[in-house]
């Protein structure tokens, strides 16, 4: 990313792949993780719990901090 600072298609390029990577990664793992949180007894008995934890992790997701550290600008 840093090697291409200046091109901002490029950057436009790789940033919409990395999120729609992501997005169909946290998408994956919800398939996987709801069913074992509904199915398990044990995790079922603290629902929300992981359900908003889960949102929490699809939260991080969508938040590009790998964007600034790959433009060489976190503070």
């Amino acid at each position: 990313m840093a090697q291409n600072r200046d091109n901002p298609k490029e950057i436009a390029a790789i940033y919409s792949e990395t999120i729609t990577a992501t997005i169909l990664l946290a998408v994956v793992c919800a398939l996987v993780y709801f069913p074992v949180v509904l199915l398990v007894d044990d995790f079922y008995q603290h629902f929300w719990l992981y359900v908003f934890s889960f949102v929490f992790i699809f939260a991080e997701t969508l938040f590009p901090i790998w964007f600034f550290r790959g433009m060489e600008q976190m503070k």
